[in-house]
């Protein structure tokens, strides 16, 4: 989080080095809770874009390693990495369910909201 946006909110300053760790955890917790990934919060869900907004602002993300962590929720409530499978961005609830189908995954719903 740069210094004057951490000021102006009154926070401490949060670095790529914590937002990373923090990443890490949470995934980790999330991928390996007994009662699975479905189980996904809404709390966890705004977690995790905070997270990836603070690496957004940092002027050189870690984006390799972003890419191999299993960090973005799908429709089906699993948690995907970019590097494991293709991730696909539809609205219509009929291509989700096409796509699921066919054993793809798309975004959470909820990330759109």
């Amino acid at each position: 989080l740069p210094q004057h946006l951490a000021n102006a909110l009154q926070v401490p300053t949060l670095s790529k080095g914590i937002a990373m760790a923090c990443l890490h955890q949470l995934s980790r917790k999330l991928t390996s809770s007994p009662l699975g990934s479905a189980l996904i919060s809404q709390q966890a869900l705004e977690t995790l874009h905070v997270l990836l907004l603070i690496l957004a602002c940092d002027p050189s993300p870690p984006i390799q390693e972003l890419r191999g962590m299993r960090i973005l929720p799908t429709n089906s409530g699993d948690l995907c990495s970019l590097k494991e499978s293709t991730i696909y961005d539809v609205e219509q609830e009929e291509y989700m369910n096409a796509i699921a189908m066919c054993g793809k995954h798309a975004l959470d719903p909820r990330l759109k909201s």
